[in-house]
């Protein structure tokens, strides 16, 4: 057991020191005073997503991504190795609503009100538990009609 931790702490030093070379070389642009940052070009494409579970696949115009001359990420910029295999950028556009999430847009939107509350929720209930109303009525949100309960 003392050996594992000896191993992970030589190699944890080992990353921090190559980390640490790597940005120093980076920073004061050695050997022989490199450039630190290029770019690349790269394919830009968006996934709309539809009803339906359908994704819409469009391309963009290809853009110019910054990178470092580096190992391992730096100053916020990814490898110019890494962004050079990896040509391709997929933007997520749009997300249709779950089913199972309606109730938890429903508690985001009427418990702890931000917004307007969404066009499917026709009514929420006020602090004393009304809907604005008169009644606190979801049924609209499981698609079931309400029932009422009268007292025998």
């Amino acid at each position: 057991m003392k050996w594992l931790v000896w191993v992970l702490k030589i190699l944890v030093a080992a990353f921090v020191i190559l980390y640490a070379g790597d940005y120093l070389s980076l920073r004061y642009q050695f050997p022989h005073h490199r450039e630190t940052l290029g770019t690349v070009e790269v394919n830009v494409y968006y996934a709309v997503k539809l009803k339906g579970k359908k994704t819409e696949f469009m391309r963009a115009d290809s853009q110019e991504e910054t990178c470092t001359y580096s190992l391992l990420p730096q100053m916020g910029y990814l490898p110019c190795w890494y962004v050079t295999s990896h040509r391709t950028k997929w933007v997520d556009i749009g997300e249709v609503l779950p089913r199972y999430d309606i109730l938890a847009t429903y508690v985001a939107a009427c418990v702890f009100p931000v917004a307007r509350p969404p066009r499917f929720l026709t009514s929420c209930p006020n602090r004393s538990g009304q809907g604005v109303a008169g009644q606190h009525d979801v049924s609209h949100l499981s698609g079931r009609t309400a029932r009422s309960r009268s007292s025998v």
